[in-house]
């Protein structure tokens, strides 16, 4: 969501929070109790991973970069979307991090490598 690195580093991140909390929790209770209800072992997981993931799919789509990017791929034929990267990589070329996310998106869907040289 939004990695140029395509890992999913948000699900790896909640992941471990997840699993501390769990073990923190089930250390402190001594004899350990009956298990969890299948039911609650899966509703917790999927419940956080569900905000997570609505959380960085609202930061995505919010982010004015991403929105122009988005744009540039839905645009009606290939060279225009060619020419919609490009511009955007001319356009951000003072900040080297955000060219290259740019320009990480367009090596998806071109293989020229041409807007590493714009």
């Amino acid at each position: 969501m939004g990695s140029a690195d395509s890992i999913a580093h948000s699900a790896h991140l909640l992941g471990f929070f997840a699993g501390l909390a769990l073990a923190t929790q089930e250390r402190q209770t001594w004899p350990p109790k009956p298990p969890m209800e299948s039911w609650k072992a899966l509703a917790i997981p999927i419940a956080l991973s569900l905000v997570v993931a609505v959380a960085f799919g609202v930061f995505y789509t919010s982010d004015p970069l991403n929105k122009k990017m988005l744009g540039c791929e839905g645009v009606d034929t290939v060279a225009a979307a060619r020419a919609c990267f490009l511009s955007l990589s001319k356009d951000y070329k003072s900040s080297p991090q955000q060219q290259d996310h740019i320009c990480s998106d367009y090596d998806r869907f071109f293989q020229d490598k041409a807007c590493r040289g714009v």
